[in-house]
């Protein structure tokens, strides 16, 4: 998929502030403000009914983008906005973006040791996917690429 360099280029160029009490906020503004500057547009398209929790939805060239911090057992609802719209024909492939059991851990280490750290053990992450993928894949027919956030390296910022 073409697409997933884009992508990849869009997740290397954000950058992850672990201390900060919401980075979930943080990552989830600075990704809707690069798509946006990369030319893929946000997509009213895919909203339920309680749309104040909606995860950000991005379409370009007939394929879908979304990224995740939400608990795991939205990921059903998740998975299947992206095979609706690839039967009804809107788009070609997607790519769901979520963090991994490893960036949750870092996160929450680098948290302030003043206040309660935030848990990130119940939200969605790569292993998560790939493991609800494999159950339904019998049933999720779109090409969906699945990219996992790493916690930062001494030579990268994420």
């Amino acid at each position: 998929m073409a697409m997933n360099s884009e992508v990849a280029s869009i997740v290397h160029s954000v950058v992850l502030n672990a201390h900060q009490r919401d980075c979930r906020r943080d990552l989830s503004a600075q990704f809707f403000r690069v798509f946006r500057e990369k030319g893929w547009e946000p997509s009213s398209t895919l909203y339920f009914r309680d749309s104040r929790k909606n995860t950000p939805h991005f379409t370009k060239n007939g394929v879908l983008a979304m990224f995740s911090w939400r608990h795991y057992e939205k990921i059903g609802s998740e998975i299947l906005k992206f095979q609706k719209e690839y039967a009804l024909g809107s788009i070609k492939a997607g790519v769901y973006i979520c963090m991994t059991k490893s960036l949750a851990e870092y996160i929450k280490s680098q948290q302030p040791k003043t206040e309660k750290p935030r848990s990130f053990n119940d939200s969605i992450n790569l292993e998560r996917a790939q493991a609800y993928l494999e159950e339904v894949s019998s049933i999720i027919t779109i090409p969906l690429a699945v990219m996992g956030l790493v916690p930062p390296t001494d030579e990268q910022e994420m």
